[in-house]
């Protein structure tokens, strides 16, 4: 059997956090999407608190984080939110998408 890589899913609001982002943002944002397609659960940093159980990938000259979580019943690493590190603004939000998936 051939080893399966995880497929990459970004909840809504991660897709309007990439296409808001400027061009040269993207680039190294779908290189680090691509990297967690190998090891996801050993890719980047584990968070605690209100976002435990979820990573952080830290992108590019380290201002942007990627949130994921990596399912490995399904084979799925789920992108919760792209976006700046500034003042933790991204961690904030990604708790608050966490806490209401269907809102934000």
């Amino acid at each position: 059997m051939a080893n399966r890589m995880p497929e990459i899913k970004l909840l809504q609001q991660a897709r309007d956090d990439f296409a808001n982002l400027d061009q040269s943002q993207r680039e190294p944002i779908n290189k680090a999407l691509e990297k967690l397609k190998t090891s996801p659960e050993k890719r980047g940093e584990s968070l605690s608190g209100n976002l435990s159980g979820w990573r952080k990938l830290v992108v590019g000259k380290r201002s942007i984080r990627i949130i994921f979580q990596y399912d490995p019943q399904t084979d799925v690493v789920w992108i919760s939110t792209i976006g700046a590190r500034r003042d933790g603004e991204v961690y904030r939000i990604a708790a608050s998408r966490i806490d209401n998936p269907g809102e934000s």
